[in-house]
């Protein structure tokens, strides 16, 4: 990764390629979960905080439907949430 995909303050991407994503860490903890035989429920509940850090990092208020939606993503592959997550950071960072 360059210096360019990680600023200081927790910015992520842009992703060219889904292998992009692989060292970031949302991917990288859902890895290591894997590995140590993690039940699908860790995994999600890993996926499901990372975007609400990253939703709270960006002051973003969630409604119970918001909330709904944030778990329908995290049933995604953790590339995708990585990739949803860099855009809610790029997108705080702009302001």
């Amino acid at each position: 990764m360059s210096s360019q995909r990680r600023p200081a303050g927790g910015v992520y991407g842009p992703y060219e390629t889904q292998r992009d994503t692989f060292g970031e860490p949302l991917p990288a903890a859902v890895a290591a979960l894997h590995r140590s035989g993690a039940t699908r429920a860790q995994v999600g509940d890993i996926k499901r905080n990372h975007l609400h850090e990253a939703l709270d990092a960006a002051g973003v208020r969630l409604s119970a439907y918001d909330r709904g939606i944030v778990d329908w993503l995290a049933c995604w592959e953790p590339e995708v949430v990585q990739v949803v997550t860099g855009w809610i950071s790029r997108a705080n960072r702009a302001t």
